[in-house]
């Protein structure tokens, strides 16, 4: 052979060769398998294993048999010196191991390479358990204050450390782990991480985690302190005005005090002076005191005093109201009264619409005198009573007549009064006079109004079926202090007289029968009101009470108010059964052979004889 020739191929078969070995090196596939071991040799079956090239990235899909601890996956483009790391983990995920493998040149050559994974001993893979976790305070805690953490927990392989945010615990009692962390110094509510890891080699951890709550710094919050209230008077009259008088303190100052929310102004001393008015009505009433200090918090007190209305002593007597002839027995009253044991009044009236005509003995029982002057219009008297008399106290009964005329009045006045307490002083007392009047006339009064019949025809003089162009008015008056002299009844819409008389039946009872002619047409309303007026023996009048009276026409079948053609085309309509049925009232207009009382039908002969009445060939319906 050529000795060139066989250089040359040697050349080209070592090329071939070192091209073959760099691709090898720069870019081949490997399958990678092994077996997840613990250190115990004891088999871990059915783990988790992660394949990861760490020079390009590249992950490997890991297959696992379920029933073994064997793994394989299969890694492309792997390359010389590249790094792979395996993460295997038991499949209760108590264990873990992260190792390293660099590819060589055998291995690529090969496309195998066998890992075997070894995990720690499965002997203790139960975390602790946390029982409870306390924390002392745990709400209002103090900006940068101490919390006393209190843990219990348990492990089978014992406790080896507790901590609170990385502080470890003491061990006490009853499996419990103590100690304090301090609190962050800015308002908020925080997360206490609880760490407990057992004494086994795996080091097993359970966590937990408690709050606590920093709150907003509150300011001032402590309250006002009301010292004292005065009410000035505290036993009052009704709307009588009570000063109040409030001290108060606060270290922040205070910016208001309201009594009854009306505000107080403040005065030396840490006083506060202002007024309210007493409620009109007698009992015990509880004025509510308010005292606001000055702080951003607006911090109340509150404080309540009472204070009592009393009725003033008033000597009175009642108005009377009675009719003339008439008599009536009313007391003089002293009412409110404490003790009183003396009373003496001069009763003074108008003797021309008044006499007195008795006088008796009221509430007090020792003595009691009286004198009565018509003439000249007054009364006196005078009682005592040495064990007194307190309360309302009827002091005399007075009957009084009226014997003025209707309508009259007179004051009735007690003069020169005076009432004794048991220490022989003055009662002060309001005097509450009274006036008698004679009562003016009751008008008459006109009621239970009703017209028989209510619907009627007017009257032109052509006969009518009985009983269509009347009506009966009737009405009940009564007249409560009188006589009733009169009723008249309007009937000037229906062309009678616009006081025409009623006459007197029985009784309260008033009647008049009535017809209708014709005054106007007032379309479409066939309604007329009839009013009713009574006048007594002393002139009164009632007010007046209308009767409702309906007239209509006869042959206005349209209820247009009169009567014509289109009337006669009503009517043929109605009969042909093209209208809705005709009131036999207004339709009946004309009788068998032209009888003008009707027939009590409405028929052709009516339609004819309204016809014919529109071409003035007969005379008005």
């Amino acid at each position: 052979m050529n000795q060139n020739r066989s250089y040359l191929r040697s050349i080209i078969i070592a090329a071939i060769v070192m091209i073959g070995t760099i691709s090898a090196a720069y870019a081949a596939p490997i399958v990678v398998s092994g077996q997840v071991v613990y250190e115990d040799d004891s088999v871990c079956n059915n783990p988790a294993v992660d394949i990861e090239n760490l020079d390009t990235g590249i992950m490997g899909l890991v297959e696992t048999n379920e029933s073994s601890n064997e793994y394989s996956a299969t890694l492309d483009n792997v390359s010389i010196n590249d790094t792979l790391q395996f993460t295997a983990t038991s499949p209760d995920e108590s264990q873990s191991s992260v190792t390293e493998h660099v590819i060589t040149q055998d291995e690529i050559n090969a496309e195998v390479l066998t890992h075997n994974i070894n995990l720690m001993s499965p002997e203790d893979i139960t975390p602790p358990e946390i029982i409870s976790v306390i924390l002392d305070p745990a709400e209002e805690v103090e900006a940068d204050g101490l919390i006393t953490v209190t843990v219990t927990a348990t492990d089978d392989s014992g406790i080896a450390s507790v901590t609170a945010d990385g502080t470890e615990l003491v061990a006490g009692d009853n499996d419990t782990y103590v100690g304090e962390i301090v609190a962050v110094s800015a308002p908020g509510e925080y997360t206490v991480a609880i760490v407990v890891t057992d004494a086994s080699d795996n080091n097993n951890t359970a966590t937990a985690e408690a709050t606590y709550t920093v709150p907003e710094d509150p300011g001032d919050i402590i309250l006002p302190e009301i010292i004292s209230v005065l009410l000035d008077p505290a036993e009052v009259e009704a709307g009588e005005l009570i000063t109040v008088t409030v001290t108060a303190t606060d270290d922040s100052g205070i910016a208001s005090v309201t009594a009854d929310c009306t505000e107080l102004v403040p005065g030396d001393n840490n006083t506060y002076v202002g007024g309210i008015v007493a409620v009109s009505a007698p009992g015990v009433y509880t004025v509510t005191i308010v005292a606001t200090d000055a702080s951003d918090n607006n911090n109340t007190a509150t404080d309540s005093v009472t204070y009592e209305v009393i009725l003033p002593v008033v000597l009175s007597i009642e108005d009377v109201e009675v009719r003339q002839g008439e008599s009536k027995t009313v007391p003089i009253l002293v009412s409110d009264v404490v003790a009183m044991e003396g009373c003496t009044i001069n009763f003074v009236y108008d003797p021309a619409v008044i006499c007195v005509t008795e006088v008796t003995r009221g509430d007090m029982n020792f003595s009691f005198e009286y004198n009565i002057n018509n003439g000249s219009g007054w009364m006196q008297a005078n009682a005592l009573d040495v064990n007194g008399v307190s309360g309302d106290v009827v002091f005399a009964h007075v009957t009084l007549r009226a014997v003025g005329n209707k309508s009259d009045t007179s004051e009735m006045v007690l003069e020169d009064s005076q009432l004794v307490d048991a220490s022989f002083g003055e009662i002060a007392h309001e005097i509450d006079n009274g006036v008698f009047s004679i009562v003016s006339n009751v008008r008459p009064v006109v009621s239970n109004v009703s017209a028989t019949l209510d619907t009627i025809l007017y009257d032109n003089g052509r006969p009518r079926a009985t009983g269509t162009d009347i009506s009966l008015l009737n009405a009940y008056v009564t007249d409560e202090d009188g006589n009733v002299t009169e009723v008249t009844i309007d009937l000037s819409s229906i062309g009678g007289s616009s006081t025409h008389p009623m006459n007197h039946v029985a009784g309260d009872m008033w009647t008049t029968i009535t017809n209708a002619t014709e005054v106007g047409v007032n379309v479409p309303d066939f309604v007329n009101q009839l009013t009713i007026t009574a006048t007594d023996n002393d002139g009164g009048i009632s007010d007046p009470v209308s009767i409702e009276l309906t007239v209509l026409k006869r042959g206005d079948v349209n209820m247009d108010g009169y009567v014509n053609k289109m009337d006669a085309d009503y009517m043929s309509r109605y009969l042909a059964g093209l209208e809705p049925e005709v009131s036999l009232l207004v339709g009946d207009v004309v009788g068998e052979a032209g009888e003008p009382m009707g027939d009590g039908v409405v028929d052709l002969v009516d339609a004819l004889y309204i016809a014919k009445y529109t071409e003035g060939m007969v005379e008005e319906p």
